[in-house]
């Protein structure tokens, strides 16, 4: 399963992006802005920026969309404010009595936690990363997989940890930039919030590092350089094109299909082998452009072009 099987929703938080800040990219669930969040550079683009001062932050009403399930989770950059005020415990997501992360209140170097609500008893906190410094971007990834809470940061190792085994669904907004929906600006995030992403399936530790990018993120719809291993029986499709640029050799295993719409290209000592009773189907082109590539027919092949 790809990053983009596995997203439920994802908010670039761009004002130059789709229909703006607000715009949910691969759902249909837009974020109300209240008090016109403002933005500033990202990770990726813009982002919105949470001002405590003016209220502003941005929200979705309750839905049962937003509620944790077994191996559902969220990933995000955050970057706190230029100061900490040393007085509040300042949100940067929320939906109140389920999940939120926040930073101390610690007047230097705060901590940024997260909390998870069991269904009954006490709520099970974590450390996210300690001492944390001003204008400092953050990358976090959590996610519940009906026995723990995991994440990481900065595309770290994912941790697996405080134990949780059911979660508590309430009532409240979802919020990115504040708590509870009272616009309380001693709640208010104070900061920067980019690529914020719902996943509805646990992400692997290749994903979560593709998505830290050696601390550059990527821009939706997440693209990655993979290495794709195909096991027998299976199939392998792509709407676009499948680029070969550097030595390579791609191997389709007994009983296998490699199949594109567009092109596949082989650009530089690159070799296509087909394997016994497997085909390789382009509806376009297969040029051997440049370099040394060749198509390597085995016993009872198929190369079907157009």
């Amino acid at each position: 399963m790809s990053l983009a099987d596995k997203i439920k929703s994802h908010w670039r938080l761009d004002p130059d992006e789709g229909t703006g800040i607000t715009e949910d990219a691969a759902s249909t669930y837009d974020l109300d802005d209240i008090n016109t969040v403002s933005n500033g550079t990202g990770k990726v683009g813009k982002c919105a920026v949470a001002v405590a001062a003016n209220g502003e932050m941005l929200r979705h009403d309750d839905d049962s969309y937003w509620d944790l399930a077994d191996n559902a989770g969220w990933s995000m950059w955050l970057q706190v404010e230029s100061y900490f005020d040393g007085t509040s415990t300042r949100r940067a997501f929320t939906k109140r009595n389920q999940y939120e992360i926040w930073k101390t209140s610690a007047a230097y170097s705060p901590d940024l936690k997260l909390k998870i609500h069991p269904s009954s008893g006490s709520a099970v906190t974590v450390t996210l990363k300690s001492g944390l410094s001003t204008s400092q971007w953050v990358f976090v990834y959590f996610a519940v997989d009906g026995s723990n809470i995991l994440w990481s940061v900065d595309g770290g190792a994912i941790q697996t940890g405080g134990a949780l085994t059911s979660y508590k669904n309430a009532s409240y907004k979802l919020e990115v930039g504040n708590y509870s929906g009272t616009g309380n600006a001693t709640k208010i995030w104070n900061g920067s919030i980019d690529e914020l992403s719902y996943w509805s399936d646990l992400l692997t530790q290749s994903e979560v590092e593709s998505l830290w990018n050696s601390g550059n993120g990527v821009s939706f719809p997440h693209s990655s350089e993979t290495t794709l291993v195909v096991s027998d029986p299976q199939h392998t499709h792509t709407s676009d094109t499948f680029a070969i640029t550097q030595a390579s050799d791609i191997v389709l295993a007994d009983s296998q299909h490699a199949q594109t719409s567009d092109s596949v290209v082989l650009d530089t000592e690159v070799n296509l082998v087909a394997a016994d009773s497997s085909h390789l189907h382009t509806a376009a082109h297969v040029p051997s452009e440049g370099g040394d590539g060749s198509l390597c027919m085995m016993h009872r092949n198929c190369i079907l072009i157009g």
